[in-house]
């Protein structure tokens, strides 16, 4: 597995065989500081939990989008409700890939 970051918009992983994309939740960031720490950290409890790859990077955008939303590389670490909730309710950012353009590559979301 290997994944980019991609900021405000999201994340494109791999899988060895395939692309997997997730856009990001649509915040109001104050600080960017960890948000790559905890980026990993909601991968790593997703992968902890047995979630599928699509859950895990969905879980891992939402943990990120709120860290940035507090000063501090530590300030925004959110309980896992919250992340729900911002999975559940918040607004998506555009996607930068589209399904047809990844299906080339067998990606998926």
């Amino acid at each position: 597995m290997a994944a980019a970051t991609l900021g405000e918009d999201g994340v494109l992983a791999w899988d060895g065989a395939a692309f997997h994309y997730c856009p990001a939740f649509e915040i109001s960031a104050i600080d960017t500081t960890g948000a790559g720490d905890i980026f990993h950290a909601g991968f790593a409890y997703a992968l902890v939990q047995g979630w599928g790859l699509a859950r895990a990077l969905e879980f891992s955008c939402a943990a990120a989008g709120l860290a940035c939303t507090t000063p501090g590389a530590r300030g925004g670490i959110a309980a896992v409700h919250c992340i729900e909730n911002l999975i559940r309710n918040g607004p998506r950012r555009p996607a930068v890939y589209s399904q047809e353009q990844l299906a080339g590559s067998g990606a998926e979301r």
